[in-house]
């Protein structure tokens, strides 16, 4: 059906407040004039190092398609999606549009649609409180895809393990130039209020600690402070630190892996943070053990056996039925943190014939 562009403009409004890696938005819309709406990979924000196998595009799309749904089903409007289309491997998915011909609309769906402007990220620490038997269920049944399941740890033994294997995977991205690179050409030292990336504000880094964040910027520095262990010591604050300080230590694992299900469990990760910020939780995502081992960007040799040993070691924790995607840390964390800004819907905007 033809939506007019009032009913358009929102619901891109709300794809565009989907989170994405570093801010990155790699993504791009079309409407097409059957009523009907493509989204697809931006070519020039895909496809990279750590996104070699499309993984972090295809996650932050399944984020953009659910918020999508859900604020469509919030307006009245059933949603349904075709993924992979035709064979452009950019073109993610369509989506088609009709009016809800009953009164069943999931009251439980247009209830997380109006917490998609609230959503975001917070690396602040530490978080505060405890995770509850109900709040667990509540996040557990907030996902709908049998391909993916969360697990809630509160136990500090549970956790340790996971730490280990989070540092692991952390460290490996201040000690490969490629990965150095990808994430540093994300950060904007200068603009305040990027529309694309992150600023230290946002990334959370103390002031005191942000000269020492600029030096690392360029490759050559970065190799004389991984020298002395800086990148172990980046791993420590960024990932022990904070998770050890934190009540709970959430991770959605995947059954399989192909570039639908990866898409699946984007909007998978999107309902369970919708759902964590209706509860009043603070979320902060760790994405490196579970996206560098399904990404396997090209590394030397001896850093590419250490995210093998990352790989074995979360499939030592896991059955091997089931695959670690992504680890959320969570918490209570009162006021909120410098929150990361958005690009126009008109720059998102791909025209085709």
């Amino acid at each position: 059906m033809l939506l007019d562009d009032k009913i358009k403009d929102i619901i891109i409004e709300a794809a565009l407040l989907a989170p994405s890696a570093d801010n990155s938005q790699p993504w791009q819309f079309t409407w097409h004039t059957t009523g009907t709406l493509s989204i697809w990979c931006d070519p020039l924000l895909s496809g990279e190092a750590t996104d070699k196998t499309y993984v972090l595009t295809d996650l932050a799309i399944g984020a953009v398609l659910e918020s999508i749904k859900l604020q469509a089903l919030n307006l009245g409007f059933k949603t349904e999606l075709s993924y992979f289309p035709d064979p452009d491997p950019l073109h993610v998915a369509l989506i088609s549009f009709s009016n809800q011909t009953n009164n069943k609309t999931n009251s439980s769906d247009c209830e997380l649609a109006r917490f998609i402007p609230d959503r975001h990220t917070d690396r602040r620490f530490p978080f505060k409180g405890k995770l509850d038997e109900s709040t667990i269920n509540q996040l557990s049944k907030s996902l709908n895809d049998d391909n993916c399941e969360l697990f809630t740890f509160t136990d500090n033994k549970a956790i340790a393990p996971y730490i280990s294997l989070i540092k692991k995977a952390e460290a490996v991205r201040f000690k490969a130039e490629t990965l150095h690179h990808e994430l540093f050409k994300t950060v904007n030292f200068q603009d305040p209020t990027p529309s694309q990336g992150m600023t230290l504000d946002m990334l959370g880094i103390e002031p005191f600690a942000r000269p020492f964040f600029r030096y690392m910027n360029t490759w050559k520095n970065m190799q004389k402070l991984n020298k002395i262990g800086a990148c172990n010591m980046i791993a420590i604050r960024s990932v022990s630190l904070p998770i050890k300080m934190s009540p709970a230590l959430c991770l959605i694992s995947v059954a399989n892996t192909s570039r639908q299900d990866i898409v699946k469990a984007g909007q998978q990760i999107l309902r369970f943070w919708l759902e964590a910020t209706k509860l009043g939780l603070s979320v902060h995502p760790y994405a490196a053990p579970g996206v560098l081992t399904l990404a396997k960007p090209t590394l030397d040799p001896k850093l590419s056996a250490e995210l093998e040993e990352v790989a074995s070691g979360l499939t030592s924790q896991m059955s091997h039925s089931t695959k670690a995607l992504m680890f959320f840390r969570v918490g209570y964390k009162k006021g909120l943190p410098v929150r990361s800004h958005r690009k126009s819907s008109e720059s998102m905007r791909k025209k085709v014939s």
